[in-house]
């Protein structure tokens, strides 16, 4: 390689240089704590230099909206006091974790809405922001959010479950009330729910206490069903500190002998239709069989209106066994159908065997 070529490759690294010498950083927000007893909330976050230079960082802490009273500390820099503009300066693949933002708040409720605003100092057009929230007190005070997780049935005793969970979505601790209620009731069928370590039968309140952010997820319902026939439930919920705030979430249990004899033009045929689960949120199990050979079967399902929503392909199976066939709860185009109950209905010459479902989102 001639002196030429070797200066010319020289004077080039040079000018890539700065060129190859990145400013970058990675900026985030790791976690809250509210701490009820002392009032006191603090959020924390995390400054990492990704870049390939050192470099130092003004943070400046920009209070948009204020709650009388309450108080705003910045800690950043190995400084905490009132929000002001900070440097933290970081090696390459340096991180900070000790940057905070802590609001000391009264008994005024409130929102207090304040921006961390991050910029190089070496490079000014890198920057990130993050904004974060105070609240306290009405009327984001109490809240919760009530959710039932599955359904099932239990296989050792033929029960149906139902599962449950509630989480104080609040900024204060709160007590709820629980009272399971017949809506629709068949004799002989047994209800009972459980909350927070107890069972109880329909009428009877029972309560819980959670911590802010607390969730419970182990509240059930079950029901034993004794004969054919759909009942209906309700598991109300509601705030003792807030009784205006409340929920509830209705339950169908339908329960039908998996076998039935039909007389059709003289001839006694063994059928069954069964749908299991039942009620269900992402499948279930159409069972069935017409107790004699058949050149065609139709699956369709309908809507409460009448409308075809599902058509399944015509079967030719060998109908003296049981066929299963499962529905996702879909259309024929592949869209999830809402929440509701739903008429399966199949056919098979002369004979026609419908049962209803529902389907749970």
């Amino acid at each position: 390689m001639n002196g030429k070529l070797k200066g010319g490759l020289f004077i080039l690294f040079i000018l890539l240089c700065p060129l190859l010498a990145q400013y970058n950083f990675d900026f985030s927000n790791t976690t809250d704590t509210i701490v009820v007893d002392s009032m006191d909330m603090f959020f924390h976050f995390e400054l990492k230099n990704t870049g390939s230079l050192p470099d130092s960082y003004e943070i400046d802490c920009q209070i948009i909206d204020s709650v009388p009273n309450w108080t705003v500390i910045l800690c950043a820099g190995g400084f905490c006091g009132p929000p002001s503009i900070r440097y933290v300066y970081l090696d390459v693949g340096e991180v900070d974790t000790t940057i905070s933002i802590d609001v000391f708040i009264t008994p005024d409720s409130g929102m207090e809405v304040i921006n961390l605003h991050v910029q190089s100092v070496f490079e000014p057009s890198l920057m990130d922001s993050i904004t974060v929230f105070a609240v306290y007190g009405t009327p984001g005070q109490y809240s919760f959010d009530f959710t039932c997780l599955s359904d099932t049935v239990i296989a050792d005793t033929g029960m149906v479950e139902f599962h449950f969970s509630i989480e104080n979505t609040g900024t204060s601790s709160d007590t709820y009330a629980f009272d399971l209620r017949i809506v629709d009731s068949i004799p002989g069928w047994d209800e009972s729910f459980y909350v927070d370590g107890v069972w109880a039968d329909p009428g009877t309140i029972l309560t819980e206490y959670l911590g802010v952010w607390a969730v419970d997820s182990a509240i059930y319902v079950r029901v034993d069903p004794a004969g054919d026939g759909t009942e209906i439930l309700n598991l109300h919920v509601s705030s003792t500190a807030n009784p205006g705030l409340r929920d509830s979430i209705t339950m169908y249990v339908i329960f039908q002998d998996p076998g039935v004899e039909e007389y059709i033009h003289g001839v006694d045929y063994k059928t069954m239709l069964r749908i299991y689960p039942n009620p269900f949120k992402y499948k279930t199990d159409i069972n069935y069989s017409i107790g004699h050979d058949a050149q065609s079967i139709e699956l369709k399902i309908y809507d409460v209106s009448g409308q075809l929503v599902k058509e399944f392909p015509s079967f030719t199976p060998n109908a003296l066994h049981p066929t299963l066939v499962t529905w996702d709860g879909k259309d024929d185009f592949g869209r999830k159908l809402p929440q509701g109950v739903y008429i399966v209905r199949l056919i098979c010459q002369d004979l026609i065997l419908t049962d209803k479902t529902i389907l749970l989102r």
